[in-house]
């Protein structure tokens, strides 16, 4: 049994997503034949190759693959930390148990917000994304206001 079940089930769900914003990084960089980088590079080589073609449309033509990449990002910039600071929040008791399984939901919910309602939303910033980004950073600030609270007069 672990000792720290929330963080563990909430981690596993969370890689799980992460595999998927993964595969579809693979599929788009597969598709439109980029395998490093945000395609800006291909922009630059059609554009060159052919002046008569609209910039706009060539960039267009990567814009999935660009918020692909960057709801990836995103997401590894974010969940580790958060993950880390839930670990810490659930392993030393500064939050209920009750609590914590709402922030866990909390930081699902965020995620598939910020990504499946706004970066791949009707021209990328759909409303999830501000309130994705928005709930992710409250779930942020209550796990670690809750370990600053409990542990701060042990600090000095």
């Amino acid at each position: 049994m672990s000792f720290i079940p929330i963080t563990a089930v909430t981690t596993s769900v969370l890689s799980l997503y992460y595999v998927t914003l993964t595969a579809r990084v693979v599929v788009k960089r597969i598709g439109l034949q980029v395998s490093i980088g945000d395609a800006s590079k291909e922009v630059f080589i059609e554009y060159a190759k052919d002046p008569s073609k609209d910039v706009k449309t060539l960039y267009k033509k990567y814009e999935a693959l660009r918020a692909s990449i960057r709801a990836h990002g995103n997401f590894g910039e974010y969940v580790p930390l958060t993950m880390i600071l839930f670990g810490l929040a659930e392993h030393s008791g500064s939050l209920p148990k009750i609590a914590l399984q709402i922030i866990s939901g909390g930081v699902l919910f965020s995620r598939i917000l910020h990504i499946e309602f706004g970066l791949h939303g009707k021209n990328h910033v759909g409303p999830g994304r501000v309130a994705g980004s928005a709930s992710m950073l409250a779930c942020i600030v209550a796990l670690s206001g809750s370990l600053l609270i409990q542990n701060i007069n042990n600090f000095f």
